[in-house]
């Protein structure tokens, strides 16, 4: 077992695989969060099964156990604080809940029984697929059809990032998921972490009794590196997606593609999402102050840890069908004047001074050190590097680094414009 002391942190394994981060903290009384992460998410998603996640998504707690149905569990554990939420990430599985000292035995025993007996019942798969005809209905007359195509286009179609189409949906089956998830359910190395308040006695005396006494686990997750590298479409460009519905109401969206993230690198993050705080800012002051457009803009950065080439900085701003292309186009100049131009000290100091806000406040909140720090902190170590020394950067954080990040991904050339509307 290692101590960090400094961040007050608590790492073990025990002999079947499983790890542990572990963490007392008293900022919320009498409660615990926990997040188990295992698997190769969505970055080892079989590409000809378009929509599996999504279908997944829909179906792992519906399906409740192979014992107990979701709504035996619901009586079973009525008046308990557990439960176990399931989500799929680019490169990993996780199961997520809360709960209290009290129910910690329960929550972890609950967890296991996902982990090792899920029931991937055919019910749930018949729920999702009788909810479907409303689902593609509101795709085809809301925004939300038009923004999912978009993702994919700018991906070119990788199924992965694709939304299936109703006919794709209907083809998948809860067989699939589970031949698919199975094993990586019961093999792959799985990393927990835990925080709140309880102690490490309590946890290790729960832990011994479930998590690190299932059978072995492999230690490696390793995803075919190819499957990493995705097909960004080629810039400058112009995309139109249109929906049918009577409402006024269309998106001007810009995308950037920037650098990625693989090697964990939190400097770059943090200085993308500056960057993208200044350009939210000038959006703000053009559009809504000089242009009266009614809905709020914004910007912001998404960097992946995940696949090369995901990265981007993407700009949205809502408004009448009639300005999109207008304001894409505004928005487009505005960033390539930032590029050429730079940001200045005064835009730079206003767009840290909040965040240093929040940092402060972040350190008192589980949130923060569950998600940020300690998950899956002994698969990438570079995570407790990075909490460590994540105030002092954002302090040290330069202008001209931010110009830099500018000039390089802001420019007209790098640009893919993207115009949202209602066709009646």
């Amino acid at each position: 077992a290692t101590h960090i002391e400094d961040l007050d942190i608590h790492q073990w394994s025990y002999p079947n695989g499983v790890k542990v981060n572990f963490k007392q903290t008293d900022f919320d009384k009498n409660s615990i969060n926990m997040v188990a992460s295992f698997g190769s998410g969505k970055a080892g998603m079989p590409m000809t099964l378009t929509g599996l996640d999504t279908l997944a998504g829909a179906i792992f707690s519906a399906g409740g156990l192979g014992k107990h149905s979701s709504d035996d569990l619901r009586s079973i554990l009525a008046g308990r604080n557990v439960g176990v939420e399931f989500n799929i990430g680019d490169d990993t599985f996780s199961l997520s809940g809360s709960t209290t000292p009290k129910d910690l035995d329960l929550q972890l025993q609950l967890l296991s029984a996902y982990l090792t007996d899920p029931g991937f019942r055919p019910e749930a798969e018949r729920q999702f697929k009788a909810m479907l005809p409303n689902i593609y209905a509101q795709l085809k007359h809301t925004e939300q059809g038009p923004i999912s195509k978009m993702s994919s286009w700018f991906v070119s179609e990788d199924s992965r990032f694709a939304f299936p189409t109703e006919e794709q949906a209907n083809a998948l089956s809860s067989t699939q998921v589970k031949d698919w998830l199975t094993p990586q359910l019961t093999n792959n190395s799985l990393e927990i972490s835990i925080v709140g308040d309880t102690s490490i006695e309590a946890i290790q005396t729960a832990l011994s009794k479930t998590l690190g006494a299932l059978p072995a686990r492999h230690a490696s997750n390793d995803i075919p590196i190819e499957n990493r590298t995705l097909t960004i479409v080629q810039t400058p460009v112009e995309k139109t997606f249109t929906y049918q519905s009577e409402i006024e109401k269309g998106i001007a969206i810009v995308l950037w593609k920037t650098d990625d993230a693989t090697d964990q690198d939190a400097k770059k993050v943090r200085r993308t999402g500056l960057l993208a705080d200044i350009l939210d800012e000038r959006m703000r002051v053009e559009l809504r102050e000089k242009l009266g457009e009614a809905y709020s803009p914004f910007a912001r950065a998404s960097l992946s840890q995940t696949f090369k080439n995901k990265g981007s900085i993407m700009a949205y701003s809502p408004g009448k069908p009639a300005n999109t292309e207008k304001v894409g186009n505004i928005i487009i100049n505005l960033a390539d004047t930032l590029a050429k131009e730079g940001a200045t000290q005064d835009e730079l100091q206003r767009s840290l001074k909040p965040k240093l806000g929040l940092l402060e406040k972040s350190l008192r909140q589980n949130s923060y050190w569950l998600g940020s720090v300690m998950d899956r902190s002994q698969a990438y170590p570079a995570k407790i590097e990075a909490a460590r020394t994540r105030d002092a950067d954002y302090a040290s954080i330069t202008l001209k680094e931010i110009n830099d990040l500018a000039q390089q991904f802001c420019i007209k050339e790098n640009s893919a414009r993207i115009s949202i509307s209602p066709s009646k």
